[in-house]
C-alpha cells in the first residue's frame, strides 16, 4: 500500500498522470477501423476535466453516444445521419428513445466539432466550422476614413436610378447645342435635391418627403454639386480635340453637358450632408 501511494505521488509530481491498467472490452470495440486494440492507458487525474472530453479523447458520455447509435469513432457525417434516420424509424413508437437518440447525435457532432477545432480530425468535413465564415465581397471603392462623414456608398438601386436620370440629361445636346444649358440647369437642380434629401425617409404616404431646410447642409450640398460638375466638365474639355476628330458629332456643348452630368450624378450618389454641419 505504501509503495502504491509513493508511486501515485511521484506520478502527480511529474504531470498528474497515473499509469493504470484500463479496461479493454469497451475501448477496444470503439477504436477506429484499422487500429489495434488498446493496451495500458494513461488515465488523467480529474483536474479541470469536462464532460465534453479533453485532449486524451472522447468522454465516457460521448463513447456511450457512439455505442447507442452503433457507430465507430471515425464514422463519417453521412454515416451519422444515416444511423440516426434508421434508428428513428426503428424506435418510432418510443418517444423517450427518440429523445436519447437526438441527444446522442448532438453529443457526437459536438465532439467532432471540438476535435476539428483542436486539429484532431482535419479531414472531417461533414460539419461546418462556425468560425469558417466566408468573407463577403469587398466593395469596389472604399471610403477614406476622413471622408466618411460626408460620403456614403450607394446601393445598386440608387446607382441605377441616378445613372438613368443623368444619362438622359447628358445626351440632350446631341439633339441641339442649345439644350446644353437646359441639361446643366436641370442636372444641377435634380442633383442638389437628391443630395440634400439623401437619407430622408421616403416611406410616407406622400412619397418623397422634403427635408427640413437648414442653411449649413444646404450650402455644403450646393458646393459639392458645383465643384464635382466643374471638375468633371473641365477634364472632358481636355479631350475635345481628339474626340472631335474621332467622332464628328462631339461638340464642346455636349462634353460640357456630359461632364456636368457625371459630376451631378457622382454628387447625388456618393455624398451626403448632415444636420450637424
Amino acid at each position: 500500500m505504501l509503495h502504491f501511494v509513493l508511486a501515485a505521488a511521484h506520478a502527480l509530481a511529474l504531470g498528474g498522470n497515473i499509469p493504470l491498467r484500463a479496461p479493454t472490452c469497451a475501448a477496444n470495440r470503439m477504436m477506429p477501423r484499422g487500429h489495434a486494440a488498446v493496451g495500458p492507458a494513461m488515465i488523467s487525474m480529474p483536474f479541470g476535466s469536462s464532460s465534453g472530453g479533453g485532449a486524451s479523447g472522447p468522454s465516457e458520455e460521448t463513447l456511450a453516444a457512439y455505442r447507442l447509435m452503433g457507430l465507430d469513432l471515425d464514422a463519417t457525417y453521412d454515416e451519422i445521419e444515416s444511423s440516426f434516420d434508421t434508428l428513428l424509424v426503428e424506435y418510432k413508437g418510443d418517444p423517450k428513445k427518440k429523445i436519447k437518440l437526438q441527444v446522442a447525435k448532438d453529443r457526437i457532432l459536438e465532439d467532432r466539432l471540438r476535435q476539428r477545432m483542436a486539429g484532431g480530425i482535419a479531414g472531417f468535413t461533414g460539419i461546418k466550422d462556425p468560425f469558417d465564415v466566408p468573407e463577403g465581397p469587398k466593395p469596389f471603392f472604399k471610403i477614406p476614413p476622413r471622408l466618411q462623414g460626408i460620403m456614403e456608398l450607394p446601393d445598386k438601386e440608387l446607382v441605377t436610378k441616378n445613372a438613368l436620370i443623368f444619362g438622359i440629361l447628358s445626351v440632350l445636346p446631341l439633339a441641339s447645342a442649345a439644350w446644353a444649358s437646359t441639361s446643366l440647369a436641370m442636372g444641377f437642380a435634380i442633383s442638389l435635391y437628391l443630395l440634400y434629401n439623401r437619407g430622408v425617409d421616403n416611406s410616407s404616404e406622400m412619397g418623397a418627403e422634403m427635408r427640413q431646410y437648414k442653411a449649413k447642409p444646404l450650402i455644403m450640398a450646393v458646393g459639392i454639386t458645383l465643384l464635382l460638375a466643374s471638375i468633371s466638365a473641365s477634364v472632358l474639355q481636355l479631350f475635345y480635340a481628339p474626340l472631335s476628330r474621332m467622332f464628328g458629332f462631339v461638340s464642346q456643348e455636349f462634353l460640357i453637358a456630359l461632364g456636368g452630368s457625371i459630376g451631378f450624378g457622382t454628387a447625388a450618389s456618393l455624398f451626403k450632408v448632415q444636420d450637424e454641419y
